[in-house]
């Protein structure tokens, strides 16, 4: 993990947006909530995206996908219906499955 956050910094040299930069920052600093801000206001706001479903957190990343990105709904969707599955939660899954 340690490895991966020093690569991660090593890599920021090469950013030259201030809004990644900030971003990834925060996603070094596991403050999840701030880098998507910063994400969503760079140029480049499907980092957010990324950052979000790394994380596993898809319910969030299914509302980012809603305004940014709906063509990768149905994928994050099949993940967000599993996790409900996983949950217990099965009307909220079929919902999803519906839907995606």
């Amino acid at each position: 993990m340690l490895r991966a956050k020093r690569f991660e910094i090593r890599n920021l040299k090469k950013e030259h947006e201030l809004n990644i930069i900030l971003g990834k920052i925060c996603s070094i600093l596991n403050r999840s909530d701030q880098a998507q801000e910063y994400f969503i206001r760079s140029s480049r706001p499907e980092m957010a995206l990324d950052m979000r479903c790394d994380l596993q957190d898809f319910k969030i990343a299914h509302k980012i996908a809603e305004k940014i990105a709906p063509q990768k709904i149905p994928n994050i969707g099949r993940k967000l219906g599993l996790q409900y599955e996983i949950e217990g939660h099965y009307n909220d899954a079929l919902k999803i499955y519906e839907t995606s």
